[in-house]
């Protein structure tokens, strides 16, 4: 089976953690704001969501708090359907290498933005690392069900350092 490079598969939680929250009643997408179901969100103060840059790493001044489970078009400032994420939540998600591994469970490393899918993948690098690797297909899925030609699919949770910053100000 040829593995699956195109990043065709957007990233979701797999599993909540003990602490995650589905919500609607809280958060305001922004007006000028504009994200997806499945983007990673931001929370600044006076509570909007905003999305996070394309490349994620530890660089990253303010901490990931949220996935998006729904699309925002920044016309309106509307409550917006988000799940929080803990450390322990657990999400499905591609690798930018061609093949992984159960060697590479445990290994780090940051979260890419596709150009052409605008789909957040894996990169599995030392530098700067957010995210580790907790499972591998076909542990998870032997039947190789989530997409085709895949074995490049991981289980992966965020860093607590990721999720624990110290909130930034608001700009307005």
């Amino acid at each position: 089976m040829a593995n699956r490079t195109d990043y065709q598969v957007q990233i979701r939680v797999a599993k909540p953690g003990a602490g995650d929250v589905l919500t609607k009643d809280v958060y305001k997408g922004r007006v000028g704001d504009d994200f997806n179901a499945g983007d990673l969100l931001t929370l600044e103060q006076g509570g909007f969501a905003e999305t996070v840059a394309t490349t994620i790493d530890s660089d990253l001044a303010i901490p990931i708090r949220f996935i998006a489970l729904e699309d925002f078009d920044g016309v309106t400032s509307v409550n917006v359907g988000v799940q929080s994420i803990t450390a322990d939540t657990k999400f499905l998600g591609q690798v930018s290498t061609s093949t992984v591994t159960v060697a590479d469970i445990g290994k780090r490393g940051t979260l890419a933005q596709d150009v052409t899918t605008g789909n957040y993948h894996v990169v599995i690098t030392d530098t700067n690392p957010v995210v580790e690797i907790v499972d591998v297909e076909p542990n998870f899925s032997p039947e190789g069900r989530y997409a085709t030609g895949n074995y490049n699919l991981v289980l992966f949770k965020f860093l607590p350092a990721a999720l624990e910053k110290a909130p930034a100000t608001s700009s307005t």
